[in-house]
């Protein structure tokens, strides 16, 4: 009972934590400030999490893993079936993916400051690299399965491809952050259509009858050289 007791307090600081980060940012942010959010003394806090950067880095993890199966979830909703137009699928699985970001959620707000933080704090490096990897590995597995079903073949590698995609939207999503007027949703969601669209190419082949070799192995079992997971990086 103890243990269960303690870890709904946990979550409870983490989400909490996830509320204030996002709301205040990562510099306007004590352990009061989460204490307080949390109906709970600052000890119970440091019980827990003894220092604001140990908590910090906690909350970014949620906050990742939870962007993360939510981006898996919107692109598996969209199906995959090659009776559909496929350029239609991208299309409503971009203007889903869009609008989350756009919508300015906790966890994604979370994600976006603690990412300029990371910059002057080392330690919050890690858990991003980890995003971006399981981000790239979660999307690429649902395109190695859904892009033959739909009767497309990419034209580079899968990593690129779903590296592409996610810098495309997390690059609009901080300008629409600084400046709302930076581009409408239908010009955004037309360009990552057609960029996304750009990178396959149809095939005549049923699907039944794709080969495996049509599709380049996995990319991220093997271990990345250091580029492909910097964060930040040029």
């Amino acid at each position: 009972m103890g243990y269960k007791k303690s870890e709904t307090s946990c979550k409870q600081i983490i989400r909490s934590a996830v509320r204030v980060v996002a709301r205040q940012g990562y510099a306007g942010t004590s352990l009061l400030d989460i204490a307080q959010e949390a109906g709970m003394s600052k000890g119970a806090v440091h019980y827990h999490f003894p220092t604001k950067e140990a908590l910090i880095e906690r909350v970014l993890e949620v906050a990742c893993e939870t962007v993360v199966q939510r981006s898996v979830e919107t692109w598996q909703q969209q199906g995959s079936s090659a009776h559909v137009d496929s350029k239609q699928i991208i299309r409503q699985a971009m203007e889903q993916l869009w609008l989350t970001r756009l919508g300015r959620d906790e966890d994604t707000m979370v994600i976006a400051d603690l990412w300029a933080q990371s910059q002057h704090q080392p330690s919050l490096q890690p858990k991003l690299t980890t995003y971006y990897r399981q981000a790239v590995s979660k999307l690429l597995d649902h395109l190695a399965e859904a892009a033959p079903a739909m009767g497309l073949r990419p034209k580079m590698r899968l990593e690129v491809i779903t590296r592409t995609i996610l810098g495309l939207l997390d690059g609009m999503m901080m300008q629409a952050l600084v400046d709302e007027h930076a581009i409408s949703t239908p010009d955004a969601i037309n360009a990552l259509q057609e960029v996304v669209v750009s990178m396959f190419e149809q095939i005549e082949d049923s699907p039944s009858h794709i080969a495996s070799s049509d599709f380049p192995p996995h990319p991220l079992d093997v271990e990345p050289t250091p580029h492909h997971v910097e964060v930040g990086g040029n």
